[in-house]
């Protein structure tokens, strides 16, 4: 007797005929069970914040994958996981601020550079393998819904903008490099 999987995919179903780690089947059970699989990466407390993100979205339904930084893990997986659904039902989250998910602010979605992409999203880029796939950033706000370009934005809730026509400070500087896998690699 099949296991009904309802977000089963062609790309899920190559993956499982291939040898998978144990946090790699995981991820595809997730995938095909729910329609996605967030995943969050904590880096070192000196480090700028981390990060989340989902994969499998842009595979079940066609939509861009969501990244957000700086937000606790638990705050995220919500978000992401909202934002999903969302893309799932239709919702282009690239249009406008939008509300009831993250608490009593709005949040903006914005597309992500393919290079930052590339650079952060380890875990789709495996799934996706040479398949580019689009992703779109939750930019969220301070307490009084003032976003990171407002001008009394309050800097407590600064995150790196990963759009291709942000401005690269040190906050995005610092980010790449504490996330540059390859350069921490070689010691």
């Amino acid at each position: 007797m099949s296991i009904r999987r309802p977000f089963e995919t062609n790309r899920t179903r190559r993956h499982r005929e291939g040898e998978l780690s144990k946090f790699n089947e995981g991820e595809i059970s997730d995938i095909e069970e729910f329609g996605c699989e967030v995943l969050s990466v904590e880096l070192s407390e000196s480090s700028p914040p981390g990060f989340s993100y989902t994969i499998g979205v842009y595979d079940t339904c066609g939509q861009p994958e969501a990244l957000v930084v700086g937000l606790p893990f638990r705050t995220a997986h919500a978000l992401l996981n909202e934002a999903a659904s969302r893309l799932r039902r239709g919702t282009d989250l690239t249009q406008g601020r939008h509300g009831e998910m993250l608490g009593k602010v709005d949040c903006e979605f914005r597309p992500v550079d393919p290079k930052w992409a590339r650079h952060l999203m380890l875990g789709a880029n495996w799934f996706y393998r040479e398949t580019e796939y689009p992703a779109i950033q939750a930019v969220f706000p301070d307490l009084d819904n003032r976003f990171p370009e407002d001008p009394d934005f309050d800097r407590c809730f600064i995150q790196p903008l990963l759009q291709m026509e942000a401005l690269v400070t040190e906050l995005e500087e610092a980010f790449w490099k504490a996330t540059d896998y390859s350069a921490s690699q070689r010691g």
